[in-house]
This record gives structure tokens, C-alpha cells and sequence, in this order.
């Protein structure tokens, strides 16, 4: 890929898409346009055509996967999600990379970096992530601090939104999850876990 590109961003939580967008101009790449619902990205990406797009997976009711089908040219595709187990899906549809949230801006330039190269491979971090959903349970990626950890479903009492942040409960400890109680709460209605709650 030519070292200067355009992308698209498609994210229908609030403060993933800022957070994206503000470490994305950070390294001066040039947004065409970011969508926060699978409509507005429909018409979007089809109109501004960017080179790259980057897009969260779940998007209300339907997802990227059907957005992707929708496309009229063949951008190059990064997946930004919450969660590890479409990384199956994303391989077949030839994404250049998997971003798992919460992430790190270095993860971002990481990416970029990628993008910048010409003849980019399959993503070693795709690969390992493949081979890790062979031998264990999807977990969730949260914060100990400044260390990321990855929380076992099974292990997790209770979620729970407080002063603007999202904690998740374990009789191990309490843990920040960088994205949405609305994420959380998309995957508790997958996996009929129901131990959320919003405070304020």
C-alpha cells in the first residue's frame, strides 16, 4: 500500500470512535469519513471510497461482515472489536488485521506501520490469535492498572458502569474494561450471561 492512504471508520460507540479518530490524526492519517450505524456507513464507504476501513464488528442489529458484501470496490480491511471469536471470519475475508479492544495507541501504529508496507503478509498476530481460539474459552480483555488481562467469562460476578468508566468484578479483583457497558452487554445477551448493572 502507498505510504499515504485515506480510511473510513465504522464504530457505533461514542468514545471508541473519538478515541480512534484522535490517535489516528495523531500519526497523520487522513479520515474520509467515520459512521456510527450500519446505514451511514453503507452509503459512506460506497461514496468517499478510503483505502482502508476500519471497522468495529457489531453494529446494532447486523454487523461488518454484511456490510463488507455490500462493497462496490475492494478496500483494505482492519477489524476493531471487543471480541476475539470472529477472528475465524475476518481471516476469510482477508483482513490486513484484528485489533482487539482495549488497545494500545502503539497497537494503532503498529497497524499503520503495516498498512505502509507494500506487500504486506497475514498478520502474525491474526495467526496467533487463530491458533489461541483452537484451545481455549473467548475471554475479556480488560485493565489491571496499565496491564492487560484477559478475563474468563465463567469467572466474572457481576459488570457495572460507574463515573463515566466500566468495571468488571471477579473474586479476583476489579478490572477496567476500556470500551461500552454496551459492548459488555452484547455479549452477555451472545452468551446468556445476565450479571450487569449501571450506577451512576
Amino acid at each position: 500500500m502507498k505510504d499515504e492512504f485515506t480510511c473510513g471508520i465504522v464504530e457505533d460507540e461514542p468514545l471508541p470512535l473519538k478515541r480512534l479518530v484522535r490517535i489516528l490524526e495523531g500519526y497523520g492519517v487522513e479520515i474520509s469519513f467515520t459512521a456510527s450505524s450500519f446505514e451511514t456507513a453503507q452509503k459512506l464507504i460506497n461514496t468517499e471510497k478510503p483505502d482502508v476501513l476500519f471497522l468495529d464488528i457489531n453494529l446494532g442489529e447486523q454487523n461488518a461482515f454484511e456490510l463488507l458484501k455490500g462493497i462496490k470496490y475492494e478496500p483494505t480491511v482492519v477489524f476493531v472489536t471487543a471480541y476475539d471469536e470472529y477472528a475465524i471470519k475476518a481471516f476469510e475475508e482477508n483482513a490486513i488485521d484484528y485489533i482487539l479492544k482495549p488497545y494500545s495507541k502503539e497497537r494503532i501504529e503498529k497497524c499503520l506501520n503495516r498498512l505502509r508496507k507494500k506487500n504486506t503478509p497475514v498478520n502474525s498476530d491474526l495467526i496467533e490469535l487463530l491458533e489461541n481460539l483452537r484451545s481455549r474459552k473467548e475471554r475479556i480483555r480488560a485493565r489491571d492498572g496499565e496491564d492487560i488481562v484477559l478475563l474468563n467469562p465463567d469467572e466474572i460476578i457481576y459488570a457495572k458502569a460507574e463515573e463515566k468508566r466500566v468495571y468488571i468484578v471477579t473474586d479476583f479483583g476489579k478490572f477496567t474494561y476500556e470500551s461500552s457497558l454496551n459492548d459488555l452487554q452484547k455479549y452477555y445477551l451472545r452468551t446468556n450471561f445476565t450479571g450487569y448493572t449501571k450506577t451512576t
